[in-house]
């Protein structure tokens, strides 16, 4: 397939860059003051308990872990497997996947509460924790990402392809190729047996957690690669033709359909039986509490991106192909915080009957919400306070700061193409 892919020698930041980077930049000020105020009241300004430890930070670190695996892993096929259609965006999908893996280490920080003890994961390691491993597996993902774009900008620097140097850079580009396809895989993969591995929570204790990960990032990372390629593009950092954004929005369609089959098989498998430990969490999702966000998801996010890219005339748009990765990207966001809420929701599976946990309510007497509730429950609805959302969005515009600082200044290209 022909894409007649041209990519130009950026330019410095203009008048509009700037607007954006600004607006980007009190956003994160704004996120940065909440995470102070945070700091200095304690964790009891989120609603997070001891009933639902992780909540939106741990959403948005599962989230970005995949919008970044998801990315590079389109970016390495098209290297491994000669997929020349993906070539052509490999340096843009890689810059992203570093700027979305390192929005999802930073959501760990304001989670832990107290992030000057964040040293002691180092000097107190349980190797036998998977936390331990997706520590370890982020870090080594880091260094990977940024040798391989370090070694994509020592060639597209370079205008003579046949010179010496230029064909060592490319065979080592290759083999990052070749080493990053695995690893993105393992990123993502361990993400989910930090989850998957957890006996007492019987919605996430599954084997296809870690399949359904992987799929959840490849219809997250593809969709993200989408947009930023569109907005490169109508920003003249690179050109390309309509027919990338029609088979990328093809493809995306394709990892839809995997993503919702992982769905299906899993709400079968725990519905059919008919076991309360097993089903109770489902039925959370499909007709209880929340049962609204679940609904958004598999519809907004599943089947309207769906039958949008499935249709040859409107996947023929590429404004279309765009609001359809706009509403996979936001399906897929949902199903992470459904997958928290579905577990914390209902109690642990291996209590004895009647056995009641404890809770530790704040300012109970100060708080509409927690009036007229004991100080023992088995289960608390959740929902994230303004702190919460002010913290995550200001590390999300961070984020989006430095990708558009990144994306102007590192070369895509070198010399311009006539």
């Amino acid at each position: 397939m022909e894409t007649n892919i041209e990519i130009k020698k950026q330019q410095l930041r203009g008048g509009n860059w700037r607007i954006v980077e600004g607006v980007m930049l009190i956003c994160a000020l704004i996120g940065l003051g909440a995470w102070i105020f945070q700091l200095i009241s304690g964790l009891r300004v989120t609603h997070l308990t001891d009933l639902v430890s992780w909540g939106l930070y741990i959403t948005t670190f599962m989230f970005f872990v995949g919008l970044s695996a998801g990315g590079l892993i389109v970016a390495s096929a098209g290297e491994v497997f000669g997929i020349k259609q993906l070539k052509p965006l490999a340096p843009l999908a890689i810059w992203l996947s570093f700027c979305c893996v390192g929005l999802a280490a930073a959501n760990i920080i304001p989670d832990l509460g107290s992030p000057q003890r964040l040293w002691r994961l180092f000097t107190n390691a349980q190797w036998s924790s998977p936390f331990m491993w997706d520590l370890t597996i982020i870090l080594c993902y880091l260094i990977l990402l940024a040798v391989y774009l370090f070694l994509y900008s020592r060639i597209l620097t370079r205008s003579d392809s046949s010179n010496e140097k230029i064909q060592v850079f490319q065979k080592a580009v290759h083999t990052c190729a070749y080493v990053a396809l695995p690893v993105a895989i393992l990123v993502h993969s361990i993400t989910a047996w930090i989850f998957g591995l957890q006996i007492s929570r019987s919605y996430w204790y599954t084997a296809l957690l870690a399949p359904s990960f992987i799929a959840s990032a490849l219809v997250s990372g593809l969709a993200l690669l989408i947009l930023s390629a569109l907005l490169a593009r109508k920003t003249k950092i690179i050109e390309f033709s309509d027919n990338l954004i029609k088979w990328l929005g093809g493809l995306l369609a394709v990892f839809i359909t995997v993503d919702f089959f992982f769905l299906l098989s899993e709400l079968l498998t725990r519905l059919y039986p008919g076991a309360e430990s097993e089903s109770g969490p489902a039925l959370l999702l499909l007709v209880g509490r929340y049962a609204p966000l679940f609904w958004i998801e598999v519809i907004a996010g599943l089947i309207v991106p769906f039958i949008l890219l499935a249709i040859s005339g409107l996947r023929n748009r590429t404004a279309v192909v765009g609001w359809a990765s706009v509403l996979a990207i936001m399906g897929i966001f949902l199903k992470r915080f459904n997958l928290l809420m579905a577990a914390y929701a209902y109690p642990y599976s291996n209590l004895a009957t009647n056995v009641r946990v404890g809770q530790f309510l704040p300012n109970v007497e100060q708080s509409a919400w927690t009036s007229n509730v004991g100080s023992l429950v088995q289960s608390w609805p959740y929902s994230p306070t303004w702190v919460e959302l002010a913290i995550v969005l200001g590390l999300i515009a961070a984020g989006i700061l430095v990708w558009l600082i990144g994306v102007q200044l590192i070369p895509m290209r070198g010399k311009e193409e006539k």
